[in-house]
């Protein structure tokens, strides 16, 4: 875990490096839900990808550097570093468990409508971006099968079939680190000068696929 908070750290210092101090900083949590499939790679001949779905937790550090707020232009770039999380299982394979831990970065375009005469677009900011990333997969996969009872004869001095079967539950696991890329977009809604709402959706492919739809805050830290 210490390496995945690393690798955010390092992205954060990498974006905002040419950035000074000149910048708003603020912290994104979502919650949603995302389907698709990961990658399954828990050996015994046992790979590929598997669908899945489930609970998904997007924690964030937002980045809007001045020097992107071009002057006098009604949008802006800002920057996320994010640890993305999925819980996931299959409804398809009883006892297929997925958890996903994403570290990444965002480029998102904001649109802002800050002159128009409603208040309402005033506080809308509709939002669009991509992003890159390393999904780290954690597999676990349980398979059951039917195998023969034995029993010790002694006449033979062996173990011999019973004639009757007994089922068996085998676990297998295993990790998959790859390279993720993907598209989001959403809107945020200021609430006050330091709360915005937001509600989002995205796709991500190469390593991961999946489709996620998740909503939550932002508090501005600067």
């Amino acid at each position: 875990m210490k390496k995945l908070f690393g690798f955010v750290a390092a992205a954060v210092l990498t974006v905002t490096s040419g950035f000074a101090l000149d910048m708003g900083l603020g912290g994104k949590l979502d919650i949603g839900y995302a389907t698709g499939a990961a990658y399954v790679d828990v050996g015994n001949g046992i790979s590929g990808y598997a669908d899945m779905s489930g609970f998904e937790l997007y924690p964030a550090l937002v980045i809007a550097p001045d020097k992107t707020a071009f002057e006098g232009k009604p949008f802006d770039l800002t920057f996320e570093a994010s640890l993305d999380m999925i819980f996931g299982s299959s409804d398809y394979y009883d006892g297929y468990k997925v958890t996903v831990i994403t570290p990444g970065i965002s480029v998102l375009y904001n649109y802002h409508f800050e002159n128009s005469d409603s208040e309402f677009l005033q506080k809308l900011t509709p939002y669009a971006g991509v992003n890159i990333g390393v999904p780290i997969q954690k597999s676990t996969f349980s398979v059951t099968t039917v195998e023969p009872e034995y029993k010790y004869d002694e006449y033979l001095d062996k173990n011999v079939p019973t004639g009757n079967s007994k089922n068996v539950d085998k676990d297998y696991s295993g990790t998959k680190i790859g390279l993720g890329m993907g598209f989001v977009a959403g809107a945020s809604y200021a609430i006050t000068e330091k709360i915005d709402a937001n509600v989002e959706m995205g796709y991500n492919f190469l390593s991961l696929h999946d489709f996620f739809i998740r909503g939550g805050a932002m508090y501005r830290f600067k």
